[in-house]
């Protein structure tokens, strides 16, 4: 799904394209449809070989329209970019709504568990739930995602909580995160 860096920085800018504060426009003046109103980005981890994403829909079927934007857009680069064509994904990316604040916060702790323990690289939101408000980017509402926890210090404690948990029942965690994962 990623090649390189480059890859995934492209499709992690797709975000901030689809999701920004002003919306933003190609090369010639045309603008990009703008999502933000619909929903928003709580936590992404971009793998080399898949995405886990975890969004607040504000409205009916906004989540699922941004992810057919990105999607698509993405697969257009990387179909011209390696002289490929065709789908890309096996079936559909599929969307699935929460079952409550527990649920919210398991799956915003497990998109970033998915990048390793305490990532703080640029192809994770997690570094921007305990760094400084200023760094976070606009297209990210980590601001929201950190309500659900009560602040910083508890958003830790519950990731400490669930590494002791998968410790002693010797399990990977779980969640409801958006996963996608290429053809093989």
């Amino acid at each position: 799904m990623f090649q390189d860096v480059e890859d995934r920085r492209f499709f992690k800018s797709l975000f901030e394209r689809y999701l920004s504060m002003e919306p933003q426009a190609d090369g010639r003046g045309r603008r990009y449809k703008n999502h933000r109103g619909g929903v928003r980005l709580l936590a992404l981890t971009i793998k080399t070989n898949h995405f886990h994403v975890a969004l607040l829909q504000l409205e009916p079927g906004a989540a699922g329209e941004l992810m057919h934007a990105v999607m698509t857009t993405y697969v257009g680069y990387f179909n011209r970019k390696y002289g490929k064509q065709g789908e890309m994904f096996d079936g559909e990316v599929r969307l699935r709504p929460s079952k409550g604040a527990r649920e919210e916060m398991n799956t915003i702790a497990y998109v970033h568990e998915n990048h390793g323990d305490h990532c703080y690289c640029e192809f994770c939101t997690h570094s921007l739930y305990v760094g400084h408000p200023a760094n976070v980017p606009l297209w990210v509402d980590a601001a929201a995602g950190l309500r659900c926890f009560g602040g910083v210090a508890n958003y830790l404690d519950w990731l400490r909580a669930r590494q002791i948990q998968r410790a002693v029942q010797g399990t990977a965690g779980s969640g409801g995160a958006l996963e996608s994962k290429p053809h093989t």
